[in-house]
């Protein structure tokens, strides 16, 4: 049987899933109960951000995973019988026994802004566990599988008052199990939209002190109004402007790049590396966002919207919604929902300006 060695650390402090590989000791016969796909059934099971990987020295087995949603990094390189593993990329590129390789495909499609597959980084050697992922390896061999899939929605036959308890239940809930222990204080990004203001007042009526930034402009053109609103709502939450002052954006992408082991996979925004250290100041460790809402929910989840208001032939919700899906001067918007479900046609189109 080969032996493997492992060498990594997961640091995140905020999961209590993190911070160990763990030596799993199993008797004889216990060995047989404790297989891929009893690992499956666990980590489907752990609803929490977690990554974290697990020895079997019986059997000279690792088991590896990755929460659902991805929430949790997890990086790995597996040469000559070793496991390399973090929850940051440059961790990897810094070990002596580790030569990074550039991802010539990766770079490529990078540079083209097409997608990116989940599992690869800019470096052909190095890793990155899917989400909802496991990690398995034995006698020399590692492979990868998932535990877990997205469920298709179900259409329910409720109200839609009993819709919008359900869903602020669930909400409250999922922040509450993202805050930090011990009633610390916690930053978030506030931008006066549905998304920041749903989570940030989640946050502070669930008793956390709380920070918020907001990004603003020189001459005051921008969301400060709806904030002040809120804040107004919400007096005990703290509040910071976050402004664009002689921001140099080439030193804005090097020190992603540089912090993050590779080029960002996301645009980079002006204000980033502003607002870290910001909310380092406060001595936060955790920072909520509603951009996350944003790009998965407010935009990406849009279509779900046209898709039920021409099923339903609500032809005024629908003209209201595609008007404010993309600014008015911004000719994909129609163009999309005609081709898309009158022609079975989807458009891909960029735009620069």
């Amino acid at each position: 049987m080969n032996n493997i060695q492992h060498q990594g650390i997961f640091s995140d402090k905020t999961s209590p899933l993190y911070n160990y590989t763990q030596e799993l000791l199993l008797e004889p016969n216990q060995e047989s109960s404790f297989s891929v796909d009893t690992f499956k059934d666990y980590c489907a099971k752990t609803y929490q951000p977690f990554a974290f990987v697990i020895h079997n020295k019986s059997t000279q087995e690792y088991f590896g995973a990755r929460d659902h949603l991805g929430v949790t990094p997890f990086f790995y390189c597996f040469q000559k019988n070793k496991l390399f593993f973090s929850n940051k990329l440059k961790d990897l590129l810094q070990h002596p026994e580790i030569t990074p390789i550039i991802n010539d495909e990766w770079l490529i499609r990078h540079l083209n802004n097409y997608e990116e597959a989940e599992d690869e980084t800019s470096y052909s050697n190095i890793f990155r566990l899917a989400p909802a992922h496991i990690l398995h390896i034995k006698n020399g061999t590692l492979r990868t599988s998932s535990f877990w899939e997205m469920p298709q929605p179900k259409t329910l036959n409720i109200s839609r008052h009993e819709a919008c308890e359900v869903f602020r239940s669930k909400l409250t809930q999922a922040v509450k199990k993202c805050l930090p222990k011990n009633n610390q204080l916690v930053a978030c990004e506030l931008s006066g939209g549905v998304d920041s203001s749903s989570i940030t007042a989640i946050a502070n009526l669930l008793g956390n002190p709380v920070h918020a930034f907001t990004h603003a402009s020189s001459n005051g053109n921008d969301e400060r109004n709806l904030v002040n609103d809120f804040l107004k709502m919400h007096p005990k939450i703290s509040h910071s402007l976050i402004a664009k002052h002689k921001v140099d954006l080439a030193k804005e992408v090097q020190w992603a790049t540089h912090t993050l082991g590779q080029v960002p996979r996301a645009g980079i925004a002006e204000f980033s590396m502003q607002l870290l250290s910001a909310a380092s100041q406060t001595g936060a460790q955790i920072i909520f966002s509603g951009f996350g809402g944003d790009e998965g929910v407010s935009q990406r989840a849009t279509g779900c919207a046209h898709a039920e208001f021409i099923k339903n032939r609500q032809w005024g919700h629908l003209y209201r919604e595609a008007k404010n899906y993309r600014p008015f001067f911004w000719p994909y918007t129609f163009c999309h929902i005609i081709y898309k479900y009158f022609y079975g046609i989807t458009l891909y189109c960029h735009y620069y300006f």
